[in-house]
């Protein structure tokens, strides 16, 4: 009886063993089959089409001056280049801040500023420029400037985009 008890363990033992087997294998099938299929659709979508659009940086430009002098009312020639590459000449006040933005423009683009003193001003004027460039909808950084605090009766700026 002892070893028909044994054999009839042995026997349901065995049968486990087989029905466990059979699903491990069957697991670690699905697992290589699951797996491959990941590594084919990270492949095909996760990666690059080369049809997509190449999108280009898009720049805007602001240009600034501030003037002053012990004289009220005079004037200042600004002249300036636009997006178009045209260059704009604006009257503005002495004493007055003034800015204007330009843009979109693209990578290469000069930017450039030309601020002169309409009519006399008895060597009292100072000029202060700046011109600030921002990328895709970025904050404007300063580019370049010109704060030298002397009398002068016009000052030239200008900054080549390429960042």
């Amino acid at each position: 009886m002892c070893n028909a008890f044994k054999d009839y363990i042995m026997n349901q033992m065995n049968k486990l063993n087989r029905y466990f087997t059979f699903y491990r294998k069957m697991w670690c099938i699905n697992l290589i089959k699951l797996s491959i299929v990941f590594v084919i659709g990270i492949s095909i979508f996760g990666c690059s089409n080369d049809t997509d659009p190449i999108i280009e940086d898009e720049y805007y430009v602001k240009y600034e001056v501030k003037s002053s002098t012990i004289y009220i009312g005079g004037k200042l020639n600004v002249t300036i280049n636009t997006e178009t590459n045209e260059t704009v000449t604006i009257e503005v006040n002495q004493r007055e801040s003034w800015e204007a933005i330009v843009g979109p423009v693209t990578k290469g683009f000069e930017s450039s500023m030309y601020v002169a003193a309409k009519g006399e001003t008895h060597n009292q004027l100072k000029l202060f420029a700046n011109i600030y460039v921002n990328k895709n909808d970025g904050p404007f950084a300063l580019k370049e400037f010109d704060d030298r605090s002397f009398q002068r009766n016009s000052l030239d700026l200008s900054y080549r985009i390429n960042f």
